[in-house]
């Protein structure tokens, strides 16, 4: 059976522990079920055993059939990873392991055995009770962009993928600063305070009332506002070298936005479509290419100027990229994303 499981980048800013989004960055698992042995293949020698996550998904599934069941079927399986999501960056790593278990377990349960398959909520509630908190694995189950909270007296986990037009994302581009260093979830966590201003968590609210708002109304102003945080990044980003610097370029590059993907240490950019592809210099932006109107009467124009127009965005950062790498000898990646929208899925088997 093979699996394939989306990245995610959770937070968004505003929405710490709560919002999470699924990218077309993948983590693909074959998983045979007839081997001689049990056996890891494609990862870190150190989490080749019953620790690793994907396994801790399975059991997950399995144990709600039967507490005996994996060493019942441990021996015969046999799990190969491809993975194109980097450990530690903020990018769900774990989430997508833990993923890739809990849909092999279900599929397989189904099929060899006629066990009714546990739904999505379930299956983003099983993945909560590993992963400690919903927002990466809902995104990795669901796709798109999720919203989630936890009822802990009622033992239940709220997760829904947020209705947005695609028309209203297409008018964005997201990229994704991937540097050379690792940043622990632990670790992040720890630098977080007990307690909180109650002006910052109203800051926060609002900012994230006004995310919530302009992908409901397709509100571009509102949008580009509502990616500030005071609860998470200002503490966060002190275990991410050069962060400031990343920051300033991206702005200087044109991105309307940026935030710490996760607990780090990626970093996120949101640069608007098409100025970015519209000869953006990063400082002057055709007016009169900016202001077209999206009537048939130009729409030729527009399609025709978008393709032929470089990544301006893309451009710049990766000369400033390479600044930061011969003057603090500090790797970043970046890379260009799409929003996954399909979630965790079988292509086979």
């Amino acid at each position: 059976m093979k699996i394939v499981v989306p990245a995610t980048t959770s937070n968004l800013a505003s929405g710490f522990d709560v919002l999470g989004m699924a990218l077309e960055i993948f983590l693909k698992v074959e998983i045979k079920y007839d081997s001689d042995c049990f056996n890891i293949m494609g990862c870190p020698k150190e989490y080749c055993n019953e620790d690793n996550l994907i396994v801790k998904g399975m059991k997950k599934i399995f144990e709600k059939v039967d507490k005996e069941y994996w060493d019942k079927i441990k021996n015969r399986i046999s799990i190969n990873i491809e993975s194109e999501i980097p450990i530690a960056r903020g990018l769900g790593s774990s989430a997508s392991c833990i993923a890739a278990g809990l849909a092999f377990a279900n599929e397989y349960l189904f099929k060899n055995h006629g066990k009714s398959k546990f739904d999505n909520t379930q299956l983003v509630k099983f993945g909560t009770e590993i992963e400690g908190h919903p927002d990466n694995i809902s995104a990795a189950i669901l796709g798109g962009i999720t919203s989630s909270a936890i009822d802990n007296e009622n033992n239940t986990i709220y997760s829904q993928k947020i209705n947005i037009s695609s028309e209203f994302l297409e008018r964005y581009n997201f990229y994704v600063l991937i540097p050379d260093f690792e940043v622990k979830t632990e670790k992040a966590r720890e630098l977080l305070p007990k307690t909180v201003e109650f002006t910052d968590a109203v800051f926060n609210l609002s900012r994230l009332a006004l995310l919530f708002t302009s992908l409901i109304n397709n509100d571009e102003n509102l949008f580009k506002f509502s990616f500030e945080d005071r609860l998470h990044q200002r503490y966060r980003s002190k275990l991410i070298f050069n962060y400031d610097e990343i920051i300033e370029y991206s702005k200087e590059s044109g991105a309307i936005a940026t935030f710490i993907s996760g607990s780090g240490s990626s970093i996120v950019a949101i640069t608007k479509a098409i100025e970015n592809n519209l000869n953006y210099s990063g400082k002057n932006i055709d007016q009169s290419k900016k202001n077209l109107s999206f009537d048939k009467k130009n729409e030729e124009t527009y399609e025709s100027d978008r393709e032929s127009k470089k990544d301006y965005f893309e451009e710049n950062m990766k000369e400033k990229l390479r600044y930061i790498n011969k003057k603090y000898n500090r790797l970043w990646e970046i890379k260009k994303v799409k929003i996954n929208h399909d979630g965790a899925k079988i292509v086979e088997g």
